[in-house]
């Protein structure tokens, strides 16, 4: 049964993207050279071979840093793949390898609806009437705090923080005129013995 072959992306710099194998001889690494490039520091610049072996394609490792591994066992030779293995480089990229048959295409666009016929209405040439402009002057619409009341809240807590500074003034303008005996100077009928 012929059929085409890819390897899709499951986890890895481009997650869902998918890449044809359609060649006798494919390669796959980081290195632009490659027919499959992958930008990752954990693919060698030439990481792994694609090959046709029958009615399928076998991967080998070339040697990579961080290894190729099918269904999590790593390859020390050439290994056959079957229709949803995975593909592993390294710890973060994981590929299915899937069989696409062509005739499970083919039949699939036979199989389909014919595609639904639009039925089109004659477009109108007049502006459609719009509602005259008000003359009046409009007040603006408060404007509601989106943050559930948080304004409300920092207002009362500038407030409070002002109270304290102000207590805290007068406080110190009282510890002053205490420590310089100005009582006397500035209210001396009402505090006794001045």
């Amino acid at each position: 049964m012929a059929g085409t072959f890819r390897l899709t992306m499951q986890q890895g710099p481009n997650t869902g993207k998918s890449f044809e194998i359609a060649k006798d001889v494919l390669t796959l690494g980081r290195d632009v050279s490659n027919d499959i490039v992958i930008n990752d520091a954990e693919v060698s610049r030439h990481h792994s071979r694609f090959t046709r072996q029958g009615d399928g394609y076998a991967v080998e490792d070339l040697g990579s840093t961080n290894g190729t591994f099918v269904n999590g066992m790593r390859l020390t030779g050439s290994r056959a793949l079957a229709h949803s293995d995975v593909v592993a480089l390294g710890e973060t990229i994981l590929l299915g390898y899937e069989m696409i048959a062509a005739e499970v295409a083919s039949t699939a666009e036979a199989a389909a609806p014919p595609p639904a016929q639009v039925m089109s209405r004659p477009v109108s040439t007049t502006a459609p009437d719009l509602p005259e402009p008000s003359r009046e002057p409009q007040m603006a619409e408060p404007v509601q705090d989106e943050s559930g009341g948080r304004s409300t809240r920092r207002i009362a807590i500038g407030c409070g923080c002002l109270t304290i500074v102000g207590c805290l003034a007068l406080m110190a303008g009282g510890y002053y005129i205490d420590s310089q005996n100005l009582y006397c100077a500035i209210a001396p009928s009402i505090i006794p013995g001045c």
